[in-house]
C-alpha cells in the first residue's frame, strides 16, 4: 500500500489528538502512618518546594481515590521558616487538572488524638502556603477534606512581613469549584495572626475560579480562639468562601467563640477583616443561597475590636457582596447566632470600622436580594468606648465604614 503525504499527515494528526484525548487517569488510595510525633520542616532558602505525606500531583492528570494522614496518638508540626517563597506543606496535598473523576468524591482524611501545630513565623516567608488537607485543580468536581473527632488542639501561628496563607482544609480551583465538604473537629482551635504581612488564616478555605462555585459545606466544631494583632491587612476566620458568585453554601460554627482583633495602642491594618464564618463573592457574581451560623447551646461568643483602622471588620457572620457591579446580588441568605450563653459586643478606640454579630456589606451598587439575619441570647452586651465613625451591631446590613 502506498503512503501519500496527506495520509501519513492524517495519521500524525490522528495520533495526536489521540494523545491529547488520552491524559492519564488515576485511581489511588495512600495512607501514611507515623508511629511517633511528626514535624516537616522547611527552611533556608527553600523555594517552590512541595512537602506532603501524601501528595498526587499532575498538570495533566485526573485524580480519583483517596488520601488519609493516621496519626493516632502522635501529635503533627509544620515548620516553614528562613526565606521559604512559593512552598507547600500539607500532611495531604493534591495538584490535579480535574480531582473528582466522573463526580466520584475524592477524600483527604486526617486522624488523630494529639494536637496540630502550624508555623509561619519567620520575617521572611512569602507566598507560602501551609494546610492539613490542600487541593489545587483547574477543577474540583467532588471533594470531602476533614479532620477526625479525636483532634485535640488545632493552632495556627503566623507572624510574618508578607504575604502567606494558612489553613486546616484548604480547596482552591482555576475554573470549576463543583462540590466540595470541608469538616473541622477538635477540642479547641487556636488561630493567632501577627505581623506585618498581607496574611490569611482559616480552618476551611475554599476559593473558586473564572465560573460560579457550585455547592460548599463548611463547618468547625470545637472552641475556637482567634487573635488578630499584626500591623497588615490581613483576612482570619473559621470558615470562608471566595468566589465569582455561589450557587449554594452552608458554613456552621459551634462552640464557645473569643475574637480579639488589634491590641491596645496597636491597630491592625485597615481594611483586615476577621470573622467567624465568611462568604465573598466578586465582580458579577451572585450568591444564589447561602447560610451562616455561629453557636449552640450555652456557647459564650466574645468579640473585641481594639485600635482598628478604616474598613476594618470584625463579625460572627460575614457575607460581602460589596462589588461595584450592578449585577452583584444576593438572591436568598441567612445568619444565625444562636445560645443561651452571653453575646459579647466590645468596640474600643476605634476608627471608621464595624463590628457586628452578623453583617452583610455591599458597596451601595449591587441589584440588592433577600436575606435573614437572627441573633439569640441568653444575654447580649455591646460596649463602644472612643470610637470616630465606627459601627457597631447585632445585626447589620449596608456599606462598610471607610
Amino acid at each position: 500500500m502506498m503512503i501519500t503525504k496527506a495520509s501519513l499527515a492524517a495519521a500524525i494528526t490522528t495520533a495526536l489528538f489521540s494523545s491529547a484525548a488520552m491524559a492519564d487517569s488515576w485511581s489511588i488510595t495512600q495512607t501514611t502512618t507515623p508511629g511517633s510525633a511528626t514535624t516537616m520542616t522547611q527552611d533556608g532558602t527553600t523555594n517552590g518546594g512541595v512537602q506532603a505525606m501524601n501528595a498526587m500531583n499532575s498538570s495533566t492528570a485526573t485524580f480519583a481515590g483517596g488520601q488519609t494522614s493516621a496519626m493516632g496518638s502522635s501529635a503533627l508540626q509544620l515548620d516553614q521558616a528562613g526565606s521559604t517563597q512559593s512552598s507547600t506543606q500539607a500532611a495531604n496535598y493534591i495538584n490535579a487538572t480535574t480531582v473528582g473523576a466522573s463526580g466520584a468524591a475524592v477524600t483527604q482524611d486526617y486522624t488523630g488524638a494529639s494536637t496540630i501545630t502550624l508555623n509561619q513565623n519567620s520575617g521572611t516567608l512569602q507566598n507560602n502556603v501551609q494546610s492539613v488537607n490542600t487541593t489545587n485543580a483547574t477543577t474540583i468536581t467532588n471533594l470531602t477534606q476533614g479532620i477526625g473527632t479525636t483532634a485535640t488542639t488545632v493552632q495556627l501561628n503566623q507572624a510574618n512581613a508578607a504575604a502567606n496563607t494558612q489553613t486546616v482544609n484548604n480547596a482552591v480551583a482555576a475554573t470549576d469549584l463543583t462540590t466540595v465538604g470541608q469538616t473541622a473537629t477538635a477540642t479547641s482551635f487556636d488561630l493567632n495572626q501577627d505581623g506585618a504581612g498581607a496574611q490569611t488564616q482559616a480552618v476551611n478555605r475554599a476559593v473558586g475560579g473564572t465560573n460560579v462555585i457550585g455547592t460548599v459545606t463548611q463547618s468547625t466544631t470545637g472552641a475556637s480562639t482567634m487573635d488578630q494583632i499584626g500591623t497588615g491587612v490581613s483576612t482570619q476566620a473559621l470558615s470562608m468562601i471566595e468566589g465569582i458568585g455561589v450557587s449554594s453554601t452552608n458554613q456552621t460554627a459551634t462552640g464557645a467563640t473569643t475574637m480579639v482583633q488589634g491590641t491596645t495602642g496597636t491597630a491592625v491594618g485597615a481594611g483586615s477583616i476577621q470573622a467567624g464564618n465568611y462568604l465573598k463573592s466578586t465582580g458579577t457574581g451572585v450568591v444564589a443561597s447561602a447560610t451562616q451560623s455561629l453557636g449552640t447551646g450555652s456557647d459564650a461568643l466574645s468579640f473585641t475590636q481594639n485600635d482598628s483602622g478604616a474598613g476594618t471588620i470584625q463579625a460572627g457572620n460575614l457575607m460581602d457582596i460589596s462589588s461595584t457591579d450592578a449585577a452583584a446580588a444576593l438572591t436568598l441568605g441567612g445568619q444565625t447566632i444562636s445560645t443561651t450563653g452571653t453575646v459579647t459586643l466590645d468596640q474600643n478606640d476605634t476608627t471608621t470600622s464595624l463590628q457586628a454579630g452578623n453583617a452583610i456589606i455591599t458597596a451601595g451598587a449591587n441589584v440588592g436580594g433577600s436575606a435573614t439575619q437572627g441573633l439569640t441570647a441568653g444575654t447580649l452586651l455591646m460596649t463602644q468606648t472612643n470610637g470616630t465613625g465606627s459601627l457597631q451591631a447585632g445585626n447589620y446590613l449596608g456599606v462598610a465604614p471607610n
